[in-house]
């Protein structure tokens, strides 16, 4: 791989924060950073350039997920130093910080930063801008958003996320190279017609928005690769999956080259057409009653691209979905959110699974034995989950289990590891699990355990760990860090045990 001025002054418009694996990758894809290569797509091509630079330590990764895979990543001060002087030399990007009283120069790439000043630009950065960062500038006294959008009509990265925008001028749809459009954790409540006229966008991010509906048009969208839509936080809160939803205009299953839907709303001829989208990596969809099951499966079936999967029942409605019977092979991240009458049986033969997520499942059965032989998997979580009053792990079960997360089962009275189970968790999280009164049976059969996270547990169980004198106290003493968090009255008490 040739390195580029572009691929790692990308990562310095961050300044010293991260910036995320998978949105770096969309924004170098976005940048024409990426070169198209038989068999693969632009995203995994991309990867393998973030592979080499991070070998090359040129890049740093500052944050892995459960699986040992890079989450987030920073250049080093020096680097970015270099990239960013070198950069401004060749006129290929700057940030601009309010220091100077007007922006000149002939930059192909500008973020402006938080500092309250008024921004005024040149006239020379209108017409060689081909990505604007904006970094929870106050928009609305530092300069407006109209005129900028006017301006450049070259760009291709338009990234406001987190500016507190309300509105989006329709001059917008002016920017017909644009290729990805970043509203993010704005206040924006719609996004305006002149939308469909952006027949470049690749990406379309308003994830965490007040927007319920997308225009008509975004189906003649043909070039869209990722569209995330609304803040999904089900697994803080149970309803607000649902009071946050939006539905997906009519035709999206027509995008072909989609490879990105979260979040949408359940349909009819959504479930029936969203099959089409063969080429998708991961689906979230919520709302899904349980008339929909099998129509759903039916299409899930369709998508062996398919790597994450996230589906939510409506309200207490059951999740009937034992009808897929073949599901995507290469599914790494399963989210199932409502009742489960059993746990479906293809969910056993997922060989590559590394995530699974239940929520509101209310099992009866043993569902540990059910899932033991997911040898791939390095995060469980389970949220209401289980009815049941055991949780009992054997010897080499889950053997690379990373992090184990236990939260709200009811009727949970006795947690048991076998010695030789879990032997590569590193963190445990028990929960609101308010008949829990006793330490696991063989928690110090966890030898590579890092982190005991304990929230609002029963007393009897915190007063075995704050007591010295006490035998199972001793259990726990190789774990490096216990984190208890209680309730005192309406504020939150934290209390580390090293």
């Amino acid at each position: 791989m040739k390195v580029s001025i572009g691929n790692l002054a990308t990562i310095p418009f961050w300044d010293k924060l991260r910036i995320k694996r998978k949105k770096l990758i969309r924004l170098w894809v976005a940048e024409g950073f990426v070169k198209e290569r038989k068999g693969n797509t632009m995203e995994e091509v991309a990867e393998e350039h973030l592979t080499e630079l991070i070998l090359r330590s040129m890049i740093q990764v500052t944050e892995t997920n459960a699986a040992g895979r890079v989450k987030t990543c920073r250049v080093h001060d020096v680097m970015r130093e270099l990239a960013m002087t070198i950069s401004e030399k060749e006129n290929f990007c700057t940030a601009y910080d309010g220091n100077e009283s007007r922006l000149e120069g002939n930059f192909h790439h500008l973020s402006v930063h938080d500092r309250g000043e008024k921004i005024r630009l040149g006239r020379t950065m209108s017409h060689h801008l081909r990505s604007f960062f904006v970094f929870k500038t106050d928009m609305c006294t530092s300069f407006s958003l109209d005129a900028a959008l006017s301006k450049f009509k070259l760009l291709r990265v338009l990234n406001l996320q987190g500016v507190p925008v309300e509105t989006i001028p329709s001059t917008l749809g002016r920017l017909f190279n644009l290729r990805y459009l970043n509203l993010r954790d704005t206040k924006i409540s719609e996004l305006p017609k002149s939308i469909k006229k952006l027949r470049n966008l690749q990406t379309l991010d308003v994830w965490n928005t007040n927007v319920r509906r997308l225009p008509s048009g975004i189906s003649k969208l043909t070039r869209l690769r990722h569209l995330y839509m609304y803040c999904n936080n089900y697994q803080n809160s149970e309803t607000s999956n649902i009071a946050n939803s939006m539905m997906a205009p009519t035709g999206i299953w027509n995008i072909q080259c989609l490879q990105t839907l979260a979040c949408i709303d359940a349909e009819e001829e959504l479930i029936q057409q969203v099959g089409k989208l063969t080429k998708l990596r991961r689906l979230d969809i919520t709302k899904l009653k349980t008339v929909h099951g099998p129509k759903l499966c039916t299409s899930i079936q369709k998508m062996k691209n398919l790597l994450r999967l996230c589906v939510t029942a409506t309200n207490e409605e059951e999740l009937q979905l034992e009808s897929l019977s073949l599901p995507p092979s290469y599914l790494q991240k399963l989210e199932l959110i409502g009742r489960l009458n059993t746990l479906p049986l293809w969910v056993r033969s997922l060989s590559n699974l590394t995530h699974l997520y239940l929520g509101r499942s209310y099992l009866q059965d043993d569902m540990v034995s059910s899932l033991h032989g997911l040898s791939a998997l390095v995060l469980l979580e389970l949220r209401k989950a289980y009815n049941g009053k055991i949780l009992h792990f054997k010897a080499k079960w889950f053997p690379k289990l990373n992090k184990l997360k236990i939260v709200e089962l009811a009727q949970l009275d006795s947690l048991v590891v076998e010695e030789g189970a879990l032997p590569t968790i590193q963190e445990l999280n028990l929960i609101r699990c308010l008949e829990l009164k006793a330490l696991p049976q063989g928690v110090e059969h966890l030898i590579n355990l890092q982190k005991l996270y304990l929230e609002e547990m029963p007393e009897e169980f915190i007063q075995m760990l704050r007591n010295d004198k006490n035998h199972d106290q001793s259990k726990v003493c190789h774990i490096p860090t216990i984190k208890i968090v209680c309730l005192n009255g309406q504020s939150q008490v934290v209390e580390t045990l090293c």
